[in-house]
């Protein structure tokens, strides 16, 4: 048997009904799990009476709530009369996720990105504006243009 629990963190339960062919009477019972079970499982009831042949039989319900997810969860049921043993192992599964089906939407608050536009350096005209010479020239400081010429008349 194996119980898968449901994503929104209850525990997951999953009903067993026990008919016994053994018997025309009710029996008295006892539900539980082995040493080295996980805990996340557990059984209710725990002890009753199970019901004899010929009817619906008894609903036993084991639960499953994990605590942690990534390993395997197992637990072994017993179920006991003076006369009869059932076992049962028992898994306990991840739960199963739904991928989202609608797009992704992305939203931007910021006005900033919304409102700045790119202005083009115009490289040309920043040097046209330059009247000496940068840090990196071999003649630093140096005027670009000679501004003092001298008119021969």
């Amino acid at each position: 048997m194996a119980l898968r629990p449901c994503p929104c963190s209850m525990m997951s339960q999953e009903e067993l009904v026990i008919k016994t062919d053994a018997s025309l009477y009710p029996e008295p019972f006892t539900a539980r799990f082995l040493a080295g079970s996980d805990p996340d499982f557990l059984v209710m009831p725990q002890a009753g009476e199970l019901l004899p042949a010929g009817t619906v039989g008894t609903h036993i319900t084991v639960g499953y709530k994990p605590r942690m997810y990534g390993r395997k969860h197992t637990a072994t049921l017993v179920i006991e009369t003076q006369s009869m043993q059932w076992t049962y192992v028992i898994n306990g599964l991840p739960p199963q996720t739904v991928p989202p089906t609608m797009a992704a939407k992305v939203v931007c608050t910021s006005s900033y990105m919304g409102s700045s536009t790119v202005r083009q350096r115009n490289f040309i005209r920043e040097n046209l504006k330059l009247i000496t010479t940068g840090a990196s020239s071999p003649i630093k400081g140096a005027p670009l243009v000679l501004r003092n010429k001298q008119r021969m008349l």
